[in-house]
């Protein structure tokens, strides 16, 4: 199977062909006041020393390409999963909120918090995203109970079966008008494709009911899951 690090590489090596040629994405909805995408979404939010790392790098970015969208640090996270996964005109009134919060911690029961390592910048046509390591298995197998459990509900959901590599990305820039300077662009983002922007135990899981992008101004949070600390 390949592994995280080489899958993170693949991304990265074809979406900078395709911003050289210019046959990337810009997203027209960022901006849009009709964009009524929203989900439910369990997250893990990085500790505060690494979302300032991050953001000294889009500083970098954004001196280059400055029409472009840039996460703020409110926003940034890492998706565990996404349980309901951001579509037109979901809204809250129609699950039962509870329900999924009392699956989500019967499957946190005998989990632990565990290491997450963010290093180096990967891509696709449309974004940019920070690499994130897993120190285990957890994480993934967290992922497993999760869609077994929520299977097994009865609930709603749209858990992701496509992938069997799954990653601990966290996105930090879309495009959302023209490049002005691919070359310079792609130049920029060279120099962080291995950067180090820290790493942290993750210890705490948020559920929350988000737009496309994560909004501070359009989230709610729904629920704080704790992790229990690591033993031995």
């Amino acid at each position: 199977m390949i592994s995280l690090e080489r899958h993170y590489d693949n991304m990265y090596q074809q979406a900078v062909k395709k911003f050289r040629n210019g046959w990337y994405k810009a997203d027209d909805l960022i901006d849009s006041a009709a964009d009524d995408r929203f989900g439910l979404t369990l997250v893990i939010r990085p500790p505060q020393r690494i979302t300032n790392e991050i953001s000294k790098v889009l500083e970098r970015i954004y001196r280059v390409e400055p029409g472009q969208y840039f996460y703020p640090e409110s926003d940034m996270h890492i998706t565990v999963t996404s349980i309901i996964s951001c579509v037109e005109g979901f809204s809250l009134v129609q699950i039962d909120a509870e329900k999924y919060i009392s699956v989500i911690k019967d499957c946190l029961r005998g989990f632990s918090a565990f290491n997450l390592e963010l290093r180096g910048i990967t891509a696709s046509p449309e974004c940019l995203m920070v690499q994130g390591f897993p120190g285990d298995g957890q994480l993934n197998q967290l992922r497993d109970k999760l869609k077994e459990s929520f299977n097994n509900s009865g609930l709603l959901h749209s858990i992701d079966k496509r992938y069997t590599i799954r990653t601990a990305h966290s996105t930090i820039f879309r495009i959302k008008n023209d490049l002005k300077n691919q070359k310079c662009f792609i130049e920029t983002i060279n120099k962080y494709r291995d950067h180090e922007f820290g790493k942290f135990s993750a210890g705490r899981m948020e559920l929350v009911y988000n737009d496309w992008y994560h909004r501070k101004k359009s989230l709610e949070r729904l629920y704080e899951f704790p992790l229990k600390n690591h033993t031995g």
